[in-house]
């Protein structure tokens, strides 16, 4: 495995994914305030091509010291992206349409951690004299990553009321259901003040607690589940 093959002495592999999250739970926050000010259309789709860019040159590292570096610069560019899906989804449904797609959202990707650690395993069964099963996982996934990153800076609409598949009455339509759902502001510049308001409710501090605790089932699945069903063969 990728460990024997980059000479992991100890807890190395552990660290490895230990320090990921500290770049990714940092940078969450200011990312989400970048994807306020420029647009999810513009964010969401150099975050996926720059984590899977850095995906596909992990499969290039020779150490330990030379994994390091890249697996925090992944760290980076996912940060800003779950967040950021969950506000460009507020662009698109009421409040009460938000909760039933949001929970799909989150339990669709719950269900691609676990899955990816399967695909992962057997990925790592493939025996190739100059490339490792490890190897070929991340130029899969950062491949594939790259290019649906491509496809959606040519594909994803900033917001209703300027999307290529609808049309005008449909715009019109979709603008009048936001401001039936909102405070009829939608054009409202963007303000540190407004960003950093919720911060003084009782409902932040549930949320925070939800958002450091949901994590651990996500990124258990999908770390350690290949060591997992390798241990029980």
């Amino acid at each position: 495995g990728m460990d024997k093959d980059l000479n992991f002495t100890g807890n190395q592999y552990s660290l490895l994914i230990l320090l990921f999250y500290i770049p990714f739970g940092l940078l969450d926050l200011p990312l989400n305030l970048l994807t306020k000010r420029f647009s999810a259309r513009v964010t969401l789709p150099s975050l996926m091509v720059g984590w899977g860019a850095m995906a596909l040159l992990q499969c290039a590292a020779k150490s330990f010291a030379g994994m390091l570096p890249m697996r925090l610069l992944l760290a980076c560019f996912e940060a800003g992206f779950y967040c950021g899906v969950v506000f460009y989804m507020t662009l698109f449904y009421t409040r009460g349409e938000l909760g039933f797609r949001l929970a799909i959202f989150f339990g669709s990707a719950l269900l691609a951690a676990a899955f990816s650690g399967l695909i992962s395993f057997g990925v790592f069964q493939i025996d190739h004299n100059s490339i490792q099963g490890w190897q070929w996982l991340f130029i899969i996934e950062g491949g594939l990553t790259v290019i649906v990153g491509v496809i959606a800076w040519l594909w994803l609409p900033a917001r209703p009321e300027t999307a290529w598949f609808l049309n005008d009455a449909e715009k019109q339509a979709a603008r009048a259901r936001s401001l039936r759902d909102s405070s009829k502001r939608l054009d409202t510049a963007f303000s540190w003040q407004a960003a950093f308001q919720t911060w003084k409710t009782w409902k932040f501090a549930l949320w925070m607690l939800i958002c450091f605790t949901y994590p651990v089932a996500f990124a258990t699945t999908s770390n350690f589940l290949p060591q997992v069903g390798g241990s029980l063969i």
